[in-house]
């Protein structure tokens, strides 16, 4: 390289090997004259610009931007002012910053030397650079006319000259040339099937072969087959079985604003076939009556597609009217589709396994004749499951939004982080306000007719149980329940219900069927963390999770940490022949009705439920039992411990304003709870109907405020004694009592407030030893308020009714 040297006036060095700073630099081909846009920025007057990218290499080096004509700069206008290594730094521009260096063989003429100009090794944005100018290039093509930016951005062709010859419109059997007058009309180049990943040979018009491949990111344009929105039902038909049995990649390309591809049959796809689209705008419609769209082969794939059925409601075949349908498949896929107006399904699977549904949106699919219709429906014969149905937004007014083992052979199923909210069909188009339905079915499409918004298990379990979990959704507006489980459990793991919100269920108020949750509790589910809101049923025996089995279970079911508000109906109510359920650390506020609501059938083996640590508020009512527990003729203990129950309005002095009430004292255990304003706090609505001592009673360690009550005990006669324990009463009037206002029955307080020694009882607050009663030798009496000289109790020597008392030794004067 020639000795450096440096101009005292510019200071620019005529032979460094490092120039000045550069602005910007091309990325295509310019007009080497006024202020124009580089890269992403608008030149100005004395702009460096590194030229690289000319048509006529020799063009290339660093100019002066001007509003005239451009000139060299002085740096590189001579040929001592570069040789190959000479670098120069490009400081902005989409792409910059990046070093440039000359990789021209020296020596280099300037002005008819080609010179390039690539990124050096250490350019910071090497890769970005080198992709803005492959864009620019493509762009470059598109605007000469050599390629259509549909094959560009889409297929790719081995050079420009071979694919200057194409056109993105295409009909069965030929692909268009650029000569050709009209689709159909055999002036294209026929297509055969090819080998290797050329994909497909095709016979050029002007002689010799291409390889056609697609792109990376997608398969074969379904318009290469001749499908298109100004084709009939029955090309489009043609068009997609001629492009399956060709390839096993699809692409759906995305239409304008009320165009389709229309489709008069349904599509058997091959094993491992994947079919994708854009999403909203890649609309696939079924035209015909008693027809799916796709039929999926094993480890098929269907992905932003926007199927649409016929809208019709005439089915008689359950298997057909489904966007996509499957039958004994494995690894079926279907995502970030759309589905709509389909009186079947929006995607149906029977006897699948290892599926997964994610991230689809069905809406405005009716519901005709199809009792078990739905957006996603999974629904087998024989042993299936093992499926993931995630991330989905079910909007459709049929029967039910997602049902997973409907017939109970499908098992080890995540339904997880879906929206299920059932919306007025007629507003879910494109442009439309996608508004929720109002009202429970009145025979109009535009009110609730969904019944349950995710069900899982139907029917008794063929497979050892669900195993299933349902996890994250959303379930709002509908006539039954939010998330129904019905089935057995039993046996081979359950269904856990799990941090899902679900409001504004039980809209049909007759049905018996009804909950936010409702659970068939046949043993090891759990429902655990959910939040219901606004349950809308005043019905018997419905909440906002509804508990109940048609035989008593061997095994608990865990009812935890939800959070119930504002029903309409109890808030959690356990019915029927429900066992060993466990209702733990709930919160419940504002119920129109009872709070915990446990009615059993009369069968020993129901029952034996526990209740403990709830908190409760009463927000109206004050003639409404908070806790309600009845077992009768039940075997089981059923215990209601560490409860938080606070009342709305005390001074309303009926039998049922009362905090906790239970029809089976003798096997029902109250114990450490808080109960505060109620009238009564802790009550026993049925006799104590035998005369007799029952020391085993638990009513213990309670603490009771500001109730007219504390504990309501009758019996039929005077002579039962139920000892009330270690409680503590603050701004209570009576802490026993027995009469039709606090018990609701005629009878004779049984109630004494003791503590036990051992096996024995200390009665309390008495003023002289007990005249009525069954009581047993040993028991005591101690005396509220002895006075100096008098007996400080009595002590039963000969049990019986009341027994045979003698005063304790009298107090010192």
């Amino acid at each position: 390289m020639a000795t450096t040297s440096v101009d005292q006036v510019t200071g620019y060095g005529e032979t460094l090997a490092l120039k000045a700073p550069c602005r910007l630099a091309t990325t295509a081909n310019i007009a080497l004259s006024g202020l124009q846009t580089i890269d992403g920025e608008v030149t100005v007057a004395n702009d460096r610009v590194l030229v690289r990218d000319q048509d006529t290499p020799s063009q290339n080096g660093i100019y002066i931007a001007a509003s005239g004509a451009w000139q060299r700069a002085r740096d590189m206008d001579s040929n001592r002012d570069l040789t190959k290594g000479t670098r120069v730094y490009v400081t902005e521009g989409d792409s910059g910053p990046a070093e440039f260096e000359v990789t021209t063989e020296s020596p280099i003429t300037v002005g008819s030397s080609s010179i390039a100009f690539d990124l050096s090794a250490g350019s910071v944005n090497a890769a970005a650079l080198s992709a803005a100018a492959a864009a620019a290039e493509a762009s470059a093509d598109i605007a000469a006319g050599l390629a259509s930016a549909f094959i560009i951005s889409e297929n790719t062709f081995d050079t420009k000259a071979t694919a200057a010859a194409w056109s993105p419109v295409a009909a069965p059997n030929y692909i268009r040339t650029a000569g050709a007058l009209a689709a159909d009309d055999g002036s294209g180049a026929v297509f055969a099937k090819g080998s290797g990943n050329g994909g497909f040979s095709i016979n050029l018009s002007g002689g010799g072969t291409q390889a056609y491949k697609p792109a990376k990111e997608r398969g074969y344009d379904i318009r290469l087959f001749g499908a298109g929105p100004a084709r009939t039902a029955a090309q489009n038909t043609a068009a997609l079985v001629l492009a399956m049995s060709y390839t096993t990649e699809l692409w759906v390309p995305p239409l304008a604003a009320g165009e389709y591809f229309d489709v008069n049959d349904e599509f058997t796809v091959l094993d491992h076939v994947k079919i994708r689209g854009a999403g909203w705008h890649s609309r696939i419609r079924q035209t015909v009556r008693e027809k799916n769209i796709f039929i999926a082969g094993d480890h098929s794939s269907f992905e932003g597609l926007h199927l649409i059925g016929d809208n019709l409601l005439t089915g008689a075949d359950f298997t057909k009217n489904n966007g996509i349908y499957a039958s004994g498949k494995k690894g079926v896929v279907v995502q970030n589709c759309f589905g709509e107006k389909f009186e079947g399904c929006g995607a149906q699977l029977r006897g699948c396994k290892d599926y997964k549904v994610v991230n689809n949106t069905f809406f405005a699919n009716p519901w005709g004749s199809f009792s078990t219709s739905g957006d996603i429906i999974i629904y087998s014969f024989a042993d299936a499951g093992r499926g993931v149905i995630t991330g989905n937004h079910c909007l459709s007014n049929n029967s039910q939004g997602i049902y997973a083992d409907v017939i109970g052979y499908d098992a080890d199923i995540i339904i997880a982080n879906n929206v299920v909210v059932t919306l007025d069909p007629a507003t879910c188009i494109e442009g439309g306000a996608w508004t929720e339905a109002v009202g429970d079915y009145s025979g109009t499409p535009a009110t609730v007719r969904r019944r349950h918004a995710i069900g899982v298990g139907y029917n008794s379990s063929n497979v050892a149980g669900p195993r299933s979990v349902v996890i994250g959704n959303i379930c709002r507006n509908t006539r039954w329940t939010g998330i129904y489980k019905q089935g057995v459990s039993a046996g081979g793991g359950g269904v856990l219900i799990i941090g899902n919100q679900c409001s504004k269920n039980g809209l049909e108020q007759a049905n018996s069927l009804n909950g936010g949750i409702y659970v068939t509790a046949t043993g090891e589910d759990v429902v655990s963390g959910n939040m219901i809101t606004d349950f809308q049923s005043t019905g018997a025996g419905v909440g906002g999770i509804t508990i109940t089995s048609g035989t008593a279970p061997t095994r608990p079911t865990k009812i935890q940490g939800n959070m119930i508000s504002n029903s309409l109906g109890q808030g959690i109510s356990v019915g029927t022949h429900a066992a060993y359920i466990d209702i733990q650390d709930n919160v419940i506020v504002g119920s129109a009705t009872t709070d915990i609501y446990i009615v059993n059938a009369s069968n020993v083996a129901a029952g034996g439920h526990t209740v403990r640590g709830n908190k409760i508020k009463r927000t109206s009512g004050d003639s409404i039992p908070s806790i309600r527990i009845s077992t009768p003729s039940s075997l089981l203990y059923t215990t209601v411990k560490d409860n938080d129950v606070e009342g709305f309005d005390n001074s309303n002095a009926v039998s049922t304003n009362v905090g906790i009430t239970t029809t089976n004292m003798l096997i029902t255990r109250v114990l450490r709870n808080r109960v505060k304003n109620f009238h009564v706090a802790i009550q026993s609505t049925a006799y104590f109907t035998a005369g007799a001592r029952y020391p085993d009673v638990v009513l213990e360690n309670n603490t009771i405020d500001d109730c007219t009550t504390g504990f309501g005990l009758a019996s039929t006669a005077n002579t039962a004694v139920v000892p009330v324990i270690g409680n503590r009463f603050t701004n209570v009037t009576n802490k026993t009592a027995a009469s039709t206002t606090h018990t609701g029955l005629a009878g004779t307080k049984c109630g004494y407030i003791c503590r036990k020694d051992d096996d024995r009882l200390v009665v309390l607050e008495l003023a002289a030893a007990p005249t009525v009663g069954t009581w047993a030798a040993g028991d005591r009496a101690e005396f509220a308020a002895p006075a100096a000289g008098a007996a400080p109790g009595a002590v039963c020597t000969a049990g019986g009714n009341p027994g045979t008392w003698n005063a304790q030794a009298a107090i010192a004067a």
